[in-house]
């Protein structure tokens, strides 16, 4: 793999600086950095919320309303986004997002709120999600050069990172000042800066040549299609979702037991390494964009074999300042698993086909992310908590790396 700093105009500073200076992807970063900060204020707040109408089960039913969408309709979000014109997909999203939050406080200033109407905000969010997070990132290769793709990802992935950690930050000290259901239209006010936002980039669809419309499912089987036929596209998609099986159940499930039951330590220590986490992620988009990265797919299995060592003696920290210092640490790495593996996808996939072929990705993302909670909890059960980190950090590790291996071979005969 070969990683080397990018000339001063493509990276850095100076080449953020002039990500920043391209009108269009500015008013895209900006109107999603405001929207991306209203949704962490809204995610606290509804799980909140749910916990006081209904209890820890009501939590649980909005996550699973939540999950289910994506699962169900991931694919053809992303047909949808290669049918039709991103933007216009984008500004139909986020519209509707912002609608379908206001019903929480539409429906608590009636004096009907109730936990059915949380799970159902819950999914409507993700069920739009699913149109405008594909339409989004397949436009940005529009927007930017070739070459500026790894750094505008990293930028944009370090913005959602900043915003989705410090959304449920400032809830607290918002709560000081307006009440809960308030903060719900907040959220809808961040969905109409992105729209304002969007309506001002100029992007043109190119031009091509009419396809025979074809049904929804074949489509989909197309994006398929065209993941299964490039080695340098399936196999870190693969590495990619078995990794999220093994290191998000791990961060899920396994993590809280460790610091209660090794550690001995409260919910303000597990807050404290979840946030060394988060800060190692936003820095690491920074720092993975001041590189050029030439070996996408080595680069991003790569990621997750580093993720996997960084992860699987986690479980023997002494105390919980080690455990954030590696939680940090593989926070930073996990920018290398995400940023070379979005700019893959964008630069190996058919223009025509970009959005399907994401949304496949996300959809393997939220698959293996329902898979993860279960199979980590189904190790604890047997297994002392040291071990479950032991074993998911060293699978991690091995599937990194053998698929660092074959992307590595391929791409240095190409």
């Amino acid at each position: 793999m070969k990683l080397a700093p990018q000339r001063a105009h493509a990276s850095g500073s100076a080449g953020y600086a002039e990500l920043l200076r391209q009108r269009d992807f500015a008013l895209l970063l900006g109107g999603q950095t405001v929207s991306r900060l209203g949704d962490g204020l809204q995610i606290a707040a509804l799980a909140w919320l749910t916990l006081q109408l209904g209890g820890a089960g009501a939590v649980t039913l909005t996550a699973f309303a939540a999950s289910v969408p994506s699962l169900a309709f991931g694919l053809f979000g992303g047909v949808y986004a290669d049918r039709w014109d991103r933007r216009r997909v984008m500004l139909f999203s986020d519209t509707a997002r912002g609608l379908a939050v206001l019903i929480v406080p539409l429906a608590a200033a009636a004096g009907v709120l109730s936990v059915w109407q949380l799970a159902l905000v819950a999914a409507l969010l993700a069920s739009f999600g699913t149109l405008g997070d594909p339409a989004r990132t397949a436009l940005l290769p529009a927007l930017v050069r070739r070459d500026q793709l790894t750094a505008a990802n990293a930028l944009t992935g370090a913005t959602l990172q900043a915003s989705l950690w410090l959304g449920p930050a400032f809830l607290g000290l918002l709560l000081r000042f307006v009440a809960m259901k308030d903060v719900f239209t907040i959220d809808a006010g961040s969905f109409a800066v992105a729209l304002f936002t969007t309506l001002l980039i100029y992007y043109r669809r190119p031009q091509a040549a009419a396809p025979r419309r074809r049904s929804v499912l074949a489509e989909a089987a197309e994006g398929l299609g065209a993941v299964r036929g490039d080695l340098l596209l399936w196999l870190p998609t693969v590495v990619f979702a078995l990794g999220i099986v093994f290191a998000a159940g791990v961060r899920q499930v396994a993590l809280p037991v460790l610091v209660r039951d090794r550690l001995h330590q409260n919910a303000q220590a597990f807050g404290l390494m979840l946030g060394a986490a988060g800060v190692g992620e936003v820095l690491g988009n920074v720092l993975i964009g001041r590189v050029a990265i030439h070996a996408q797919g080595t680069a991003t299995t790569l990621g997750w074999l580093l993720l996997g060592l960084l992860r699987a003696p986690l479980g023997l920290v002494p105390a919980w300042q080690p455990g954030a210092a590696l939680l940090f640490a593989t926070g930073g790495v996990s920018a290398l698993t995400d940023v070379p593996m979005i700019s893959l996808m964008q630069q190996r996939s058919p223009e025509a086909q970009l959005g399907r072929v994401l949304a496949l990705w996300r959809t393997l993302i939220y698959g293996s992310g329902a898979i993860a909670a279960p199979f980590v909890g189904a190790l604890l059960s047997v297994l002392p908590v040291e071990a479950v980190f032991a074993v998911c950090g060293l699978l991690t590790a091995a599937i990194g790396g053998g698929g660092a291996l074959v992307c590595w071979k391929k791409e240095r005969g190409a």
